[in-house]
C-alpha cells in the first residue's frame, strides 16, 4: 500500500539497509530500528501542531513494555520470527535510538549518525552495532558501553517511582526508585526528566539517575501540586504512582 508510515520506513532503508547494511543478523536493528525511528521522526518534523509524534512515542513504548522478555540483540539467528520481531528489532530498536538521542543530545546524535553512514570502512558495505557505538562515542565524548549493555544486550525496561517531599518553602527532596522488569539488567542508568506542576510553575528537571533510591535536593520556589515522570516520552519505561 502507499501509507505514509510504509513509504517513510522503506525510504529510510535507502540509507539504513542499502547504503549501510548489517554484517550479521544479530544486528538487524541497524536496519529495522533505524527505519522505524526515522518514520517516527517524520511525525516530529513534518506534522507540527498534531499529536502524531506523541502518539507514535506512546504506541511504540507500550508495544515494547507489553512483554519484559527479549533483547534487541538477536540471540537466535536461525529463527526468522525472532530476527524480524516487530517488538524487539523494530520498536525497541527504534526506542534505543530515541534514548541514545536523549542521552547524548541532538547535536551529538545526528553528527554521530551522519559519520556512521559516511564512514569509508562501512559506507556501501557492512556494519555492526559496535560501529554505531564508536561514532556516537566520538561525537559525544561519552562512554556508551553500559548503555549498550543494558539496552541492546539486556532485556526488559525500568519501572520508576518518583517521590517528591517539600522540606522547606520552595525546597524539595526528590527520590527516584527503579525496578528493572527483567533480571538481566540490575539497573538502567539514565537521565530522568520529571515535570513539576503547580499554580505558578510548570517546569521539567532532569536528574542524573545512577542508583536506586537516589535522592536529589532542588529549589523551585513555588507550590507544587503534582509531579510527572518523563512527560515528553524519552525513556522506554513505565512509572508507578
Amino acid at each position: 500500500n502507499f501509507s505514509h508510515s510504509l513509504m517513510a520506513h522503506e525510504l529510510a532503508h535507502q540509507w539504513f539497509g542499502d547504503m549501510v547494511t548489517l554484517r550479521t543478523w544479530e544486528d538487524i536493528w541497524l536496519n529495522e530500528g533505524f527505519a522505524t525511528y526515522l518514520t517516527g521522526l517524520t511525525y516530529e518534523h513534518n506534522f507540527p501542531g498534531t499529536s502524531y509524534w506523541e502518539d507514535w512515542k506512546s504506541q511504540t513504548i507500550n508495544h515494547v513494555i507489553s512483554d519484559p522478555f527479549g533483547s534487541v540483540w538477536v540471540d537466535d539467528t536461525t529463527n526468522v520470527g525472532r530476527i524480524f520481531s516487530s517488538r524487539l528489532s523494530y520498536s525497541k530498536g527504534a526506542l534505543v535510538l530515541h534514548m541514545l538521542r536523549w542521552t547524548i543530545g541532538d547535536s551529538a546524535f545526528y553528527a554521530g549518525v551522519k559519520n556512521y553512514l559516511n564512514d569509508p570502512a562501512i559506507a556501501y558495505g557492512y556494519a555492526r552495532t559496535s560501529d554505531l557505538k564508536q561514532h556516537l562515542e566520538q561525537s559525544s565524548g561519552m562512554n556508551l558501553t553500559e548503555f549498550i549493555n543494558d539496552w541492546f544486550y539486556g532485556q526488559g525496561y525500568p519501572i520508576y517511582q518518583i517521590e517528591a517531599t517539600q522540606y522547606n518553602p520552595g525546597q524539595f527532596d526528590v527520590s527516584i526508585f527503579q525496578s528493572p522488569a527483567h533480571a538481566s539488567v540490575s539497573f538502567f542508568e539514565m537521565p530522568v526528566p520529571v515535570r513539576f506542576l503547580g499554580p505558578a510553575i510548570d517546569t521539567i528537571v532532569v536528574f542524573d539517575h545512577i542508583s536506586n533510591g537516589q535522592t536529589f535536593q532542588i529549589q523551585l520556589n513555588s507550590q507544587v501540586d503534582s509531579v510527572a515522570f518523563d512527560p515528553e516520552q524519552w525513556i522506554c519505561a513505565r512509572a508507578t504512582s
